[in-house]
């Protein structure tokens, strides 16, 4: 009976990067490639299985071509039914020696122990099992590996305390050669596109790309775009929306204020540079009505406008006073106001002074929805004295 001795050799000469980076060497020794026997090409995921055929004295078998059977286990000693994956060849035989090339067992090799069993034509499958072992360096490549490099030019790390948490892959460079004047000094990681994208980022449930800078110094940005003549330094396409955190003050002057009735005896007289000095109009003074309309944009680039705030910069002389605040917003289905805050603080500063009204209520401005309005109750009790209004600043943000 023809049998391979235990010091089977077991050679893996090229392993694609599908097989996570492990190879497998065990040396020659003293045993040669015969005449005649050509190792095969190195540019697929194939096994490339050497051994020696002898007989039940350790003698080589004649030359010639002999049916084997390999199989791929989990175990040493696990049942021939359980092998993951099976190859058949036919390999040629001189001097005792042959090569095989071994296809289907690439897919299994993730970092797990695996064993591979002969069979010669329809002889018991040789025992024991040959344990696929790695070359020590390709260790530093299985599953798992922490991959590292010099601090000071990179640095690369999947499994680590110095990544942030869930990092797959972790660039650092500190470097001050710049590898492109437009690019600048330590750039971390730099992508460039000749057809397709430069650098591309997609998630199924979160962001694709999050940019975040660690400076506070002005001018820096988490996420920068530079755009040449005619080009885009920042594009967005689908759905085109841009969504922000970042407030939005908008500022109208006090002289934008109106009459809420048209025959309403409330004079103004303007006042430099841009307040407003509002009397009763009437010697036994009253209250007055005036409010400040705005228009802004209900949706910015696709996302809705949020108004958060308003802030009111007035004084007062004499006895005149503001009593009442109300903001408004425009409900486009009615035609009427649908109200946002209302606020019946009496305002009675006779220095500069400004009070704030945070909104909670109808603020959102969606499509169609641009009116709203800031509204003010006066008190006067005489035609004397007046409220002086500088404007109103709003707190805008879109929320996406």
């Amino acid at each position: 009976m023809k049998r391979l001795p235990s010091f089977l050799s077991w050679v893996v000469l090229a392993v694609a990067a599908a097989i996570a980076g492990l190879a497998f060497l065990q040396p020659w020794n003293a045993l040669a490639s015969p005449a005649g026997i050509t190792l095969l090409a190195t540019t697929t995921s194939d096994f490339t299985y050497q051994g020696r055929l002898t007989n039940a004295v350790g003698q080589p078998v004649p030359n010639g071509s002999y049916a084997m059977t390999f199989r791929l286990y989990e175990d040493s000693a696990a049942p021939i039914g359980s092998a993951l994956a099976t190859a058949v060849a036919t390999p040629t035989v001189s001097g005792g020696l042959f090569v095989v090339n071994l296809s289907g067992f690439a897919s299994y090799v993730d970092g797990r122990d695996l064993y591979i069993g002969v069979q010669v034509g329809s002889d018991p499958e040789l025992s024991p099992r040959q344990r696929i072992t790695p070359v020590p360096y390709a260790l530093s490549l299985r599953p798992g590996a922490t991959i590292s490099g010099s601090e000071i030019s990179s640095g690369f790390c999947l499994i680590g305390t110095l990544c942030p948490p869930g990092s797959v892959l972790y660039v650092r460079n500190t470097s001050t050669d710049p590898p492109d004047p437009l690019i600048g000094p330590g750039a971390g990681i730099v992508g460039r596109g000749n057809e397709g994208y430069g650098v591309w980022g997609g998630s199924e449930t979160n962001s694709g790309v999050v940019g975040r800078t660690l400076s506070v110094v002005t001018g820096t940005g988490a996420i920068v775009g530079y755009g040449p003549t005619g080009g885009n330094a920042l594009y967005a396409s689908g759905s085109g929306r841009i969504a922000s955190e970042a407030p939005t003050k908008l500022w109208i002057s006090g002289q934008s204020f109106v009459k809420n009735l048209s025959g309403d005896l409330t004079t103004w007289d303007m006042e430099e540079p841009g307040s407003a000095q509002i009397r009763s109009g009437n010697a036994a003074g009253g209250t007055r009505n005036i409010y400040l309309p705005v228009t802004v944009p209900a949706q910015q680039y696709g996302v809705d406008t949020v108004v958060e705030s308003a802030t009111v910069y007035y004084r007062r002389s004499g006895t005149a006073f503001i009593t009442r605040t109300a903001l408004w917003r425009l409900n486009p289905a009615t035609g009427s106001f649908l109200t946002m805050i209302e606020d019946e603080t009496d305002r009675t500063s006779s220095v500069f002074a400004s009070y704030t009204l945070d909104t909670s209520n109808n603020n959102r401005l969606t499509a169609g929805n641009g009116g709203m309005s800031v509204f003010l109750e006066l008190q006067f009790s005489n035609n004397t004295d007046y409220v002086e209004l500088y404007g109103v600043e709003l707190t805008l943000r879109n929320r996406h």
